[in-house]
Parts: structure tokens; C-alpha cells; sequence
């Protein structure tokens, strides 16, 4: 869907991107389910909400004015396993 809208609007200069997260620290993990995610990461720790909102940021600036139908994955290297 991503890579077919922002052909889509593209002429339209409109942008339309998706963010692919890993796992990512927050209050519904537990301690348990932690350390499990951890270790199925290449980076062996999760990823912090601030991390994901940088991405998002980069996303929506003018730094990536050219990108379109694109998928940005931050994932601590979990896809690239």
C-alpha cells in the first residue's frame, strides 16, 4: 500500500512513507518477554520511543523531501537476520 499511494500522489508532492518498527521498550512488555526480545535482536536491546520518534522526524522534514512509497526499517537488525 505504502509503495502504491506514493506512486500515486507522488506528481501531487505528496509523500507517503511507512515507519517499520522493532521491538521497542515500552509499559506492556514484560520483564520476561524482555530478555526474549532482546536476544532475537542483532543489537541485543530494544528500541526507546525516542528512537522511533527521531525516525518519524526524519520522515516528515525536509531531509527526505525526495522519498516516496518507501519503508524505513528500525528494527535493531532484526530483519536483516
Amino acid at each position: 500500500m505504502t509503495r502504491s499511494l506514493g506512486l500515486e500522489y507522488a506528481d501531487q508532492n505528496i509523500r507517503v512513507n511507512a515507519m517499520c518498527p522493532g521491538f521497542i521498550d515500552t509499559p506492556i512488555i514484560t520483564e520476561e518477554s524482555k530478555d526474549i526480545l532482546k536476544e532475537m535482536t542483532p543489537m541485543k536491546r530494544l528500541g526507546e520511543s525516542d528512537e522511533m520518534a527521531k525516525a518519524v522526524l526524519s520522515l516528515a522534514s525536509d531531509d527526505s523531501s525526495f522519498m516516496t512509497g518507501a519503508s524505513l526499517v528500525v528494527d535493531g537488525g532484526y530483519t536483516a537476520q
